[in-house]
């Protein structure tokens, strides 16, 4: 059974999703710091790195945002510039002074700045709406080769002003005019974006992302989900009506219960304080060692405990096979990302070798 617990407070709010009692994702947002992924400012370039193919960019924050050169150039920059990427140079492209519309796609973390892109996009429940492009993708998860082509020809006929698309996986089996009002919504809310820029002085705060919850709903509602579990009347309330607005029966299916104690009932919070452990301990003895820095993280599995096969071959094939699974719910639990490094324990032959690496 699939069920998420939803808390919200004065000062937090977060969002556990369980399979079977176990905990398989995490999401928690403070309220006096909340994330600012996906807001989009209006910014102005205060320093150009000629060396490093990078720009700093003055986007309101006590800190400038860092813009690579790879994230200037959108297909919108290019076309604006009238350039080939082949031949861009930031020190060519940019110069100080100049206005850009950015977006956030990394947080700060320790010494490291905000990093922005010029290739923006506002994402929505069956798609993601890049603008300036005439490009409709899909989502690698849709496989069936006449639904991919239904969604591709639906995303071109709706397609106005040039502005493009990603098709994400929950658009699968819908109507094209679910996907067609959508598409008009986020046009919309895009118009508005470009107006506010040609009239707004940078820096400027000119789109902020979803909250918690609504980025929960739209990247993770879905029907293999059986019970919600929120706290109070108005928060169910905001789900029954966006459940309600969206394609599938199955969707109805779904369970929201409201409850004040879900978190203790279903003992999140002891697997919630787990992911705050460097060692992690393994059902079959073994475990995992979890150090991140800011510019890798180093994951040690260890035997531990655990002495069950006939040969140490056989153990260490055992552990590390078990460490795979408890290291991919850890990167996701911590939202880990940049470089991983991890030393399984040694196996000498070839095919155990391959069977860890495939």
């Amino acid at each position: 059974m699939k069920q998420v617990l939803i808390s919200n407070s004065i000062f937090f709010n977060q969002v556990a999703i369980l399979q079977d009692g176990k905990l398989i994702d995490y999401l928690y947002e403070s309220n006096d710091n909340k994330s600012v992924v996906g807001n989009i400012y209006k910014g102005r370039v205060v320093n150009i790195l000629p060396g490093m193919e990078a720009a700093f960019v003055d986007i309101g924050f006590d800190k400038n945002a860092y813009l690579f050169l790879d994230d200037l150039l959108s297909d919108k920059f290019l076309k604006e510039k009238n350039i080939k990427k082949k031949d861009a140079k930031i020190n060519k492209v940019l110069k100080k002074g100049d206005e850009l519309l950015v977006q956030i796609v990394r947080e700060p973390m320790g010494e490291k700045n905000i990093s922005v892109t010029t290739d923006i996009s506002l994402t929505g429940k069956y798609i993601a709406f890049i603008p300036k492009t005439i490009d409709v993708n899909l989502s690698k998860r849709i496989k069936k080769i006449d639904e991919r082509k239904r969604l591709e020809e639906i995303g071109k006929d709706i397609m106005t002003n040039g502005n493009g698309m990603i098709i994400r996986t929950f658009a699968m089996e819908s109507s094209k005019e679910a996907i067609e009002k959508e598409y008009k919504m986020l046009s919309s809310v895009y118009m508005q974006i470009e107006q506010e820029y040609k009239y707004s002085y940078a820096p400027k705060l000119l789109y902020k992302n979803n909250s918690l919850i609504e980025r929960f709903f739209l990247d993770y509602i879905e029907s293999s989900i059986d019970e919600i579990y929120v706290e109070d009347k108005m928060i169910k309330k905001k789900f029954e009506d966006m459940i309600s607005d969206l394609h599938g029966d199955d969707l109805n299916n779904i369970k929201i219960i409201e409850s004040q104690r879900a978190f203790e009932s279903f003992n999140v919070e002891k697997q919630i304080k787990m992911l705050f452990n460097r060692k992690v301990e393994l059902s079959n003895g073994g475990s995992i060692v979890i150090d991140v820095t800011e510019a890798l993280t180093v994951i040690d599995v260890n035997s531990g405990k655990y002495v069950g096969s006939r040969n140490m071959e056989e153990t260490a094939l055992e552990i590390n096979l078990q460490a795979m699974e408890e290291i991919a719910r850890q990167i996701k639990l911590r939202n880990i990302s940049g470089i991983i490094l991890i030393d399984f324990i040694d196996v000498k032959k070839e095919e155990n070798v391959n069977l860890i690496i495939s």
